[in-house]
């Protein structure tokens, strides 16, 4: 689970890390919850503080504080 204003970082495939914020959450498959989280078994979006979509790429990993991975 992920939540809007977490820190999180982004483990990159080549081995570097991107230090940022979750500033978004975009649910696309379902009416978003009231608590205004994203779960691993949904289709979301992220917002991230800092980080162009260029600087992402297909394998990427996004960690948050509470250990979920989510991958790109």
């Amino acid at each position: 689970m992920c939540r809007e204003g977490e820190n999180a970082c982004v483990y990159k495939t080549n081995g570097g890390v991107l230090e940022t914020i979750i500033t978004n959450i975009d649910i696309h498959t379902k009416e978003r919850k009231s608590n205004g989280c994203g779960y691993k078994t949904e289709h979301v979006g992220l917002g991230l503080r800092g980080v162009s979509k260029e600087q992402l790429e297909k394998g990427d990993r996004v960690i948050v504080k509470n250990a979920n991975m989510y991958g790109m």
